[in-house]
């Protein structure tokens, strides 16, 4: 239970449901980390190749925040398309099922 939602119901998850956002939170935030490690790395790497300390630096990790933010959406976007995708999945044979009770 997390407490109200916005119509005044109680919000419950079970154990499966926490687990699928566990799993999205961490893949979003190993990937954030992953393109900001790849931007100081990149940085580092280009600021000692061509002697611009910290210029690469910088606009490398300007860079990747707009990255950043655009694997984020898409990775969720991504998850709440499939889970959406499931969700009516789960729910077409109990509608079937009532058309048939008819």
């Amino acid at each position: 239970m997390l407490g109200p939602n916005n119509d005044g119901h109680e919000v419950h998850f079970d154990k499966a449901q926490i687990r699928q956002f566990a799993a999205i939170f961490a893949k979003v935030g190993f990937l954030a980390l992953l393109i900001i490690a790849v931007a100081v790395g990149g940085g580092l790497w280009l600021d000692e190749h061509f002697k611009t300390r910290p210029i690469a630096l910088i606009v490398l990790l300007l860079a990747s925040v707009p990255v950043t933010f655009f694997m984020i959406i898409r990775v969720v976007s991504s998850f709440v398309q499939k889970k959406q995708a499931l969700d009516e999945a789960l729910l077409e044979p109990s509608i079937e099922e009532d058309k048939t009770e008819e």
